[in-house]
């Protein structure tokens, strides 16, 4: 009995990982093509007003209306 409780709890980990790895790699590719494309109104979706953005370069960015 435990060895068919471990293979069943083994599948539902893959499938809840899969499931999680496919949820980002869409949510990537739709920010990637906000971004791209240069849609603000469907890029500002992904941040919430008090974002803080860090580049090595040109320093902080406070505030989504700054950073979109």
């Amino acid at each position: 009995m435990f060895i068919l409780f471990s293979c069943s709890s083994n599948a539902i980990a893959q499938t809840q990982e899969e499931n999680l790895t496919a949820t980002i790699l869409n949510l990537d590719s739709a920010f990637w093509k906000t971004y791209n494309s240069c849609d603000t109104a469907g890029n500002k979706a992904f941040f919430t007003d008090d974002v803080e953005f860090y580049h090595d370069k040109g320093g902080i960015t406070l505030g989504a209306p700054a950073l979109i």
